[in-house]
């Protein structure tokens, strides 16, 4: 009923469609394809290679003062370098290879990129470096938070992976499928928002606010000229993924609980939302004392076997 919906207010509103549409495949070809685009090849072709073990290796420290396993290493350091999308297709590879618990991995591998935030967000966007590097740590303060509260109650089981067998050329045209996927989603919601602004059912700025809900980067853009501190709210949407974004990492997946996942993504973009306010408000000091003090709580609390949110085993929807 939706998408029926969303044809007929396209049929009546074509001129809006249409440059929704235009405006859309611009922001995707100068935005996100050189963001995305070359992660997916590089981060695809790795793997194939049988690079997983490299970073293992590299991040065995770091998942240790989390209390991650080290088969996490390697989808952890993707969606942290290259986005959401590298590291929920990364679990997606690794879950045909015999991952288990991919809703865990799911849950806590999940990060924009340094490049669409410093790069898109700040530069392009808001025209101050500077604000897009404080945006970025505070994004990955609030994911670091995030994963030291939402332990997995369960033994780590040791997996050897089946690890497929691939090459530059596999990886290549996986990353061109997954990248024009992409664009569909982001041309669909994008449709959605133009419509929702032209029929002018809601304030301005409670349309800009739920834009970002639907897809961050037109939302960004949107609430970075509406509001006076937009940084905040932009930080919740960084966290948060947008329902696009999100749609695009359950659908890699065979198996996921999709309530417990929109659920913690709302609580990351929460995490993120109060330390911006924070350091907006005071310095940047403080949601990083914040975040290491938590990460030792946590540290004790684990020692303890005491979680303050508990994953679960079972990935049924």
């Amino acid at each position: 009923m939706l998408y029926i919906s969303i044809l007929i207010l396209c049929l009546f509103n074509p001129e809006i469609t249409i440059n929704s549409v235009k405006d859309c495949i611009n922001l995707w070809a100068n935005s996100v394809v050189p963001v995305l685009l070359p992660f997916f090849i590089i981060s695809k072709a790795i793997y194939y290679s049988g690079g997983i073990n490299y970073f293992s290796k590299i991040l065995n420290p770091l998942t240790k003062i989390l209390g991650l396993d080290k088969n996490i290493c390697f989808p952890f350091a993707m969606t942290l370098l290259c986005g959401y999308q590298t590291g929920s297709k990364t679990i997606a590879l690794m879950e045909k290879d015999g991952l288990k618990n991919v809703d865990y991995y799911a849950n806590i591998c999940f990060s924009s990129s340094p490049l669409f935030v410093i790069g898109t967000v700040g530069t392009s966007i808001l025209n101050n470096t500077h604000e897009g590097y404080m945006l970025y740590l505070i994004h990955i303060l609030s994911l670091l938070i995030f994963i030291s509260i939402y332990q997995n109650k369960n033994n780590y089981e040791e997996i050897i992976l089946s690890h497929t067998k691939g090459n530059i050329t596999n990886a290549i045209n996986e990353s061109i499928l997954g990248i024009l996927s992409v664009c569909c989603y982001m041309i669909l919601f994008s449709i959605i928002i133009s419509i929702i602004s032209t029929i002018h059912i809601l304030p301005l700025k409670t349309t800009g606010i739920l834009s970002g809900l639907l897809e961050i980067t037109t939302g960004i853009k949107i609430v970075s000229s509406i509001l006076n501190n937009p940084l905040p709210v932009i930080s919740f949407y960084l966290s948060f993924g947008g329902c696009c974004v999100n749609m695009q990492c359950i659908n890699n997946y065979n198996k996921i609980n999709v309530i417990r996942f929109i659920i913690n993504r709302i609580i990351c973009g929460i995490i993120s939302f109060i330390l911006c306010y924070l350091y907006k408000k005071t310095a940047i000091y403080l949601p990083i004392a914040i975040t290491a003090v938590i990460i030792i709580i946590s540290n004790i609390l684990r020692r303890k076997k005491s979680y303050l949110l508990k994953s679960s085993k079972s990935c049924d929807i």
